[in-house]
């Protein structure tokens, strides 16, 4: 049996469920390259499971999976997901790998960035629009489409959560400057006038930890930001009143 249990954002997020089923399996993996699992989170784990967890790096997922559903096979395996477990790409197809097999599956839940982005920002769960990513550029690879999400949510009076590529190496997101560089190249691009300067931002930065917090910034101020950590930005079409005096009281924390 192949178990992926979600482990939440904080050190403490992980279910009975999740924690029965670390005891139950034989071997237990960490997977730590499309999200923050931290060294302190592992080893907080770890000790109260009595049990050493391995790391798998991107490689031994998506070019070696087959070695770790051939060990699910015979025995229970659990793999620790930061977050949610189906929220990548990579955790769903290791699943349809494994079934494909007749390996037997379970996945195991718990809190994800997009729900705890959705209720900590106080904004209404049904004016929110299609989630969309703001990759990493490379040398000849500059990917701005995301642009055309949020065109299509503010043009519905939707928010958009934008999630922000994960750098394994800094154990951090993207750089914020790096962001505000990568959405203004956006702009200069489609020219639809959707990021001015004026442009509302919510920055939620380590969000779902105890030193979670979640900022206000116009465009203008975003672009001279530094801030640390883990970090999702929400661009806020018009906010309605309820939604106005949550922000505000975030605000004045």
């Amino acid at each position: 049996m192949l178990y992926l249990i979600g482990v939440g954002l904080s050190n403490y997020d992980v279910t009975m469920e999740g924690l029965e089923a670390c005891r139950r399996c034989k071997q237990l993996y960490a997977e730590a390259y499309t999200s923050n699992l931290t060294e302190e989170k592992l080893k907080d784990l770890s000790k109260i499971l009595e049990k050493e967890i391995d790391q798998l790096g991107r490689t031994d997922l998506e070019e070696n999976a087959k070695i770790l559903i051939n060990q699910a096979a015979k025995e229970d395996i659990g793999l620790l997901i930061n977050g949610d477990p189906l929220i990548a790409t990579t955790h769903k197809t290791l699943l349809m790998e494994a079934s494909a097999s007749g390996v037997g599956t379970k996945v195991i839940h718990s809190t994800s960035i997009l729900s705890v982005s959705m209720g900590e920002s106080g904004l209404d769960f049904y004016r929110i629009g299609p989630v969309c990513t703001i990759a990493n550029w490379s040398e000849h690879y500059h990917p701005i489409s995301f642009y055309e999400t949020i065109k299509g949510n503010m043009d519905h009076n939707l928010h958009s959560i934008m999630l922000l590529d994960y750098d394994y190496e800094r154990q951090s997101t993207m750089p914020i400057e790096k962001v505000a560089f990568i959405l203004s190249e956006a702009e200069e691009h489609y020219k639809k006038k959707i990021i001015s300067e004026d442009t509302k931002f919510l920055v939620l930065n380590n969000i779902g930890t105890e030193n979670g917090k979640i900022k206000l910034y116009t465009f203008a101020k975003l672009k001279t930001a530094k801030i640390k950590g883990m970090n999702t930005i929400i661009l806020l079409a018009k906010l309605s009143n309820l939604e106005e005096e949550w922000i505000s009281k975030i605000e004045k924390a």
